[in-house]
């Protein structure tokens, strides 16, 4: 159960420690392999870091495998795939806001999809702990906000 966030198109909060990471000795090594086309649902080895790191910090009630990983290179490619996988032409999807704007073009372009924004706001209003905060109140006000422009 929960809400994952894929409007998010550039974290800056880990900045320092990918550049401590980029700049040490020996970066600018590359193996072979990296220079080739890759397995297209991510390299291998990368899928199973993440799979490791998902089954320690996400405390997964059973070991998430590395073929339950697929990587892509970004929030609108995820997107263009989820939407044309498991929608229909003419569904709707639920993406709170403020969000990055080029999704509504990719859920479009390849899934026909409807965006269906959830505001979300600054101001923290009764009920809510903190700014921009997602709740299924706000999740089933837009559902129902859709469902009757139809």
């Amino acid at each position: 159960q929960g809400i994952l966030n894929f409007g998010t198109s550039e974290n800056k909060l880990c900045f320092d420690l990918l550049q401590e990471r980029l700049t040490r000795p020996g970066m600018n090594y590359v193996e072979s392999h990296l220079l080739q086309y890759s397995d297209t649902v991510g390299i291998t080895s990368f899928r199973e870091a993440i799979a490791s790191f998902l089954t320690a910090y996400g405390k997964a009630a059973t070991p998430v495998s590395p073929e339950q990983i697929i990587v892509m290179n970004g929030c609108c490619s995820i997107f263009a795939s989820l939407s044309t996988v498991l929608c229909d032409p003419g569904d709707g999807c639920l993406i709170p806001t403020p969000y990055y704007g080029s999704i509504n073009t990719h859920i479009g372009l390849y899934g026909e999809i409807q965006p269906i924004h959830v505001p979300l706001f600054s101001e923290v209003t009764d009920g809510e702990v903190h700014p921009f905060q997602l709740t299924v109140e706000k999740l089933e006000t837009a559902i129902q906000r859709a469902m009757e422009q139809v």
